[in-house]
């Protein structure tokens, strides 16, 4: 028991480590394609603009509710941090949901925990992981719906339960209309 525990807290020291070096060092609202993303996020603020692309919206409906939540008659600089702060902990509430989902998998498969642990605490580093979570791109909210489509597909595989049927195909629909790259991936 001791050992999880100590396998645990390393694993959220990795996580909070490297949410925080991402909030401190990068600024989402100058990434790359910010302003065109950025424009599906003032949409859901009430704002007047024209959309350019086909993307989902659920992502950037859930940005606008967090920047409008933190919004308090903000400067222009603060605004920039408050949406930076909302982008990257919208993130890592979908990279956090994601990797339950993957431990319950793995544990399923009979992974030890430690071994999961571990992976999951060098997963935060490596750099494509790292990337998604300090920009505003739907890949985010990808790998956090993925491991759950795939838990209850082959839930539903082996059991042919209403429940694992439902929620594979609301997982599965929302994959597949986040965003044109990650439907050919899925």
């Amino acid at each position: 028991m001791f050992n999880k525990v100590i396998h645990l807290s390393f694993f959220l020291v990795c996580l909070l480590t490297s949410y925080f070096l991402g909030l401190t060092f990068y600024d989402a609202t100058k990434g790359l394609d910010y302003g065109k993303y950025f424009l599906n996020v003032k949409f859901f603020m009430g704002e007047q603009v024209q959309l350019i692309d086909g993307n989902g919206s659920l992502y950037y409906y859930l940005i606008s509710k967090a920047v409008s939540k933190n919004n308090i008659a903000a400067d222009q600089e603060n605004l920039n941090i408050i949406i930076n702060n909302s982008i990257q902990s919208i993130n890592l509430l979908f990279y956090i949901f994601g990797l339950i989902g993957l431990y319950i998998i793995f544990k399923k498969k009979n992974f030890k925990t430690v071994n999961i642990l571990y992976s999951f605490s060098i997963l935060s580093f490596l750099p494509t992981a790292f990337y998604f979570r300090l920009t505003m791109k739907p890949e985010a909210m990808a790998f956090g719906l993925l491991p759950w489509t795939i838990y209850f597909l082959d839930n539903y595989f082996k059991k042919k339960t209403f429940p694992n049927i439902f929620f594979s195909v609301l997982t599965l629909s929302t994959l597949l209309t986040i965003k044109g790259s990650i439907t050919g991936m899925t």
